[in-house]
């Protein structure tokens, strides 16, 4: 039997976070368990267009080292149940990317209440992402002359 397009979606954006979908359950409510992430899904044939226009010119407007988000405010509410927006995209290269980076990322949120341990695992995480992007940028330049 085919699955129904929402479960596919669901699927294809467990499979984007290591883990597959769990679906509402007597035990489980979210979509999917992603471990410090509890995602709910929500498909939709499609999406307003001020939504997407708001997600565009935040991606616009966004400096290199910036995470583009569109926060909704609905009025008259409080801000501390605003909704905040980020492409999948972008939310997984900040947060999502490179396991072992995000490894070092919890260790350091652990440490937070040790200033100098903290800021040891900080260095050692700038070195591990610099050389990350040393290795990507000489892959790159290798890519390139093979290329040339």
């Amino acid at each position: 039997m085919p699955d129904k397009v929402w479960k596919a979606c669901e699927r294809t954006l467990a499979k984007r976070f290591g883990t597959t979908r769990v679906g509402a359950r007597d035990d489980v409510q979210m979509d999917i368990d992603a471990g410090w992430l509890s995602i709910e899904v929500k498909h939709r044939k499609k999406i307003a267009k001020f939504l997407k226009d708001a997600v565009a010119q935040a991606v616009r407007n966004a400096g290199v080292s910036q995470l583009p988000i569109v926060i909704l405010h609905e009025s008259g509410q409080r801000h501390d149940n605003d909704i905040v927006m980020v492409r999948l995209k972008d939310f997984q290269e900040w947060f999502v990317s490179d396991p072992d980076i995000q490894k070092w990322k919890a260790v350091a949120h652990l440490c937070e209440n040790d200033k100098p341990r903290m800021d040891g695992l900080l260095r050692e995480l700038a070195l591990r992402e610099a050389r990350a992007s040393v290795a990507l940028d000489h892959d790159e330049r290798v890519q390139t002359q093979h290329e040339e």
